[in-house]
C-alpha cells in the first residue's frame, strides 16, 4: 500500500487539465479517439485509420487493449470524461498499480508478505525509457507498455496460483487479466506460451469428475461359479 501511494504521488506533475507529457502521447490520443469514435461506437473491432500518411490498420501492430480500456473509463464516467482525460487516468493508474501487481506476483511465487512488500518498493526503482517506469511513461510516452506490464504481472501471478489452487476466483483473475493483456501486442505474444503451459498443467492436476470416480471406484460384482456337470 505504501509503495502504491508513493507511486501515485510520483505522478503529481501529470495532474491537472492539460494532457500528459510524453513523445508518443499525442499519437495515443489520436489512435484512441479514432478507435472509440470511428470503430467501437459503430460496432467495428478494427479498421483503416487514415490519419498518418496513407493510413494503416488501426490494431495491426498494437492491439486494441489500450483503446478498449480508455473506452471503458469513458463509459464508467457516462461520457463526462474526454479521450484525453481517459488516457491520463490510465497513465496515472498504470504507474500506481505497478507496485501492487509486483507484490501479487511475488506472493504467488511463495515469497512472504514482507519480501513481497520489499519487491513492491524496489519496483519503484525500475525506470527505462523504452520499457516501464516514469521515463517510459512521461518522456517516451509508452503508456500502453506500462499498462501491459501491470497486466503481465497479474497474469503470471494468477497462473502460478492456478496451478496450485483450483479456485474459481483465480480462474476469473487469470481470465480477465489475460483477456486484457491480449490487447497489447508485446505482452500478449510473450504470455501466450505461459497460458498454454498453465492450461495443460491445470488440466493434468484437475480432480476427476464424479462420473469418472464412480466408474473407477464402483465395486465389481462377484462372478458366479459355474456348476460342474455330474
Amino acid at each position: 500500500m505504501v509503495a502504491a501511494v508513493l507511486a501515485f504521488s510520483s505522478t503529481e506533475g501529470a495532474w491537472g487539465a492539460r494532457a500528459a507529457s510524453g513523445d508518443d502521447v499525442m499519437a495515443h490520443l489520436i489512435r484512441t479517439r479514432f478507435g472509440i469514435d470511428q470503430l467501437l461506437l459503430h460496432g467495428h473491432l478494427d479498421g483503416w485509420m487514415p490519419t498518418f500518411a496513407v493510413g494503416y490498420q488501426e490494431f495491426l501492430f498494437n492491439g486494441p487493449g489500450f483503446t478498449w480500456m480508455a473506452g471503458a473509463v469513458r463509459l464508467l464516467t457516462c461520457g463526462q470524461l474526454s479521450n484525453a482525460g481517459a488516457v491520463k487516468v490510465l497513465t496515472v493508474a498504470s504507474v500506481a498499480a505497478m507496485p501492487p501487481a509486483v507484490a501479487y506476483l511475488a506472493r504467488s511465487f511463495g515469497l512472504s508478505a514482507r519480501a513481497a512488500g520489499v519487491a513492491a518498493m524496489l519496483s519503484l526503482l525500475v525506470n527505462s525509457p523504452y520499457g516501464v517506469g516514469l521515463s517510459s511513461v512521461f518522456q517516451t510516452g509508452l503508456v500502453p507498455d506500462q499498462v501491459g506490464a501491470v497486466l503481465s504481472c497479474v497474469v503470471l501471478g494468477g497462473c502460478m496460483r492456478l496451478m496450485s489452487e483450483h479456485r474459481p476466483r483465480q480462474v476469473v483473475v487469470v481470465g480477465v487479466a489475460a483477456a486484457g493483456s491480449r490487447g497489447f501486442a508485446a505482452s500478449g505474444s510473450a504470455l501466450r506460451p505461459i497460458f498454454t503451459a498453465t492450461a495443460s498443467s491445470a488440466a493434468s492436476r484437475a480432480p476427476p469428475s464424479s462420473a469418472s470416480r464412480t466408474s473407477t471406484t464402483a465395486p465389481r460384482r462377484p462372478s458366479t461359479p459355474r456348476s460342474r456337470s455330474a
